[in-house]
């Protein structure tokens, strides 16, 4: 944003509207796919809409249920976060990274399904 513009409401944060995070978050309009589920079986499409190094906000149909923890892909980057739900408000929806994995280099096994839904996902 540019010095002097006014807040847009969406960049609205957490409910209570305090501002928690440690790194600030870039706006983005990429698209996700939350997986979660042994062997990431149940994967759910998403928007980005923003995102730092540490979290970010996604857009999730507001009726469509999600764990507490499950794994963020980022299509674009080839990119899985481990996230942690933080807060829900209609089709918005904060999460909190714990752990990032690159998805273009070689994974462990835990990580294979998470990278041949990445790999059908990605951009030719």
């Amino acid at each position: 944003a540019s010095i002097g513009a006014h807040p847009s409401p969406m960049d609205a944060g957490p409910p209570d509207g305090k501002e928690r995070r440690a790194t600030p978050r870039q706006r983005t309009l990429l698209r996700g796919r939350i997986c979660y589920g042994p062997r990431h079986v149940i994967s759910v499409d998403c928007g980005i809409r923003n995102l730092s190094e540490d979290g970010a906000q996604l857009r999730v149909p507001a009726t469509q249920v999600l764990p507490a923890r499950f794994t963020l892909l980022h299509i674009v980057q080839g990119l899985a976060f481990d996230a942690n739900l933080t807060w829900r408000r209609g089709e918005l929806a904060g999460v909190r990274f714990s752990a990032r994995h690159n998805l273009k280099d070689d994974v462990d096994s835990e990580l294979r399904s998470l990278r041949a839904i990445w790999m059908a996902l990605a951009p030719a």
